[in-house]
């Protein structure tokens, strides 16, 4: 990450408080999770990852990845504030179509704002990993 990018990321930090980011939170499957199936709610290119904070009191097992090992740590620094006792979080530095992902059944996948990133054929081949 540049150092443009990382001090966006620490003032972003700075001025949004976990709360603030669980109370604005967007999350579109909210209407769907009566269908999710049983596995990892796994959320690729996490960065301060909102997603995984909306299941955060639930039982199911949660995975941040990123490939920028700053954002992890802002990330972990923000569970690690949380009142959070039994929560199953898994945060893993990886680059997608370099690194292979975990090999487990996935609930959901979230891939917001990442797949930009990519051309057709890469997006074909990060789906199929993920199928």
């Amino acid at each position: 990450m540049d150092i443009q990018m990382r001090l966006y990321w620490e003032a972003y930090s700075e001025t949004f408080t976990t709360d603030d980011l669980i109370r604005v939170l967007h999350n579109p499957l909210r209407d769907y999770e009566n269908e999710f199936v049983d596995g990892t709610i796994v959320d690729i290119g996490c960065g301060q990852t909102t997603f995984l904070f909306d299941y955060i009191n639930t039982n199911r097992k949660l995975t941040g990845i990123d490939n920028d090992q700053h954002q992890l740590d802002l990330l972990k620094n923000r569970l690690n504030a949380l009142p959070i006792t039994a929560a199953k979080i898994e945060l893993l530095s990886l680059t997608l179509l370099n690194d292979t992902l975990p090999s487990e059944t996935y609930s959901v996948v979230f891939l917001a704002n990442i797949l930009h990133f990519f051309n057709l054929a890469q997006c074909q081949n990060i789906i199929t990993q993920l199928t």
